[in-house]
């Protein structure tokens, strides 16, 4: 399986990096800009993600931005046929989060997290992992 990690910060990335089970290649993106463009380069070669792990507060490009633009382009390349997304936050209001992006992601992991809340995430959404 393949995963894409949009994180700003690469102490985050490389820790989210190493705590995702080893069945998972990832690719990392520190701007929603490049992880637009790794999403489409990976689209253009016929294959999709199956985990993106967007943090929401990004230079530039919000995540709220990155994960509209994600999931139209998927739309256009491939139909229904959708990744998993996963926002990483360390917001407190998470109500109003899933209210705003219900249509859009697949579930939450707050901010600080550890390996077992990010496999239970990843169980809970439909990955078969362990821990």
């Amino acid at each position: 399986m393949r995963a894409l990690i949009v994180e700003d910060n690469p102490v985050s990335s490389s820790y989210l990096k190493k705590i995702l089970p080893d069945c998972f290649e990832c690719d990392i993106a520190d701007t929603g800009e490049k992880a637009i463009d790794s999403f489409i380069k990976y689209c253009k070669m016929g294959k999709s993600y199956d985990l993106i792990l967007l943090d929401m507060i990004l230079p530039n490009m919000g995540g709220d931005e990155v994960i509209k633009k994600l999931r139209e382009k998927e739309i256009e390349i491939f139909g229904e046929n959708r990744s998993k997304i996963l926002i990483q936050t360390a917001l407190d209001d998470i109500d109003a989060l899933s209210d705003k992006f219900e249509n859009y992601c697949d579930g939450y992991i707050n901010k600080p997290y550890d390996r077992y809340d990010v496999i239970g995430k990843l169980r809970e959404v439909g990955f078969e992992v362990d821990y």
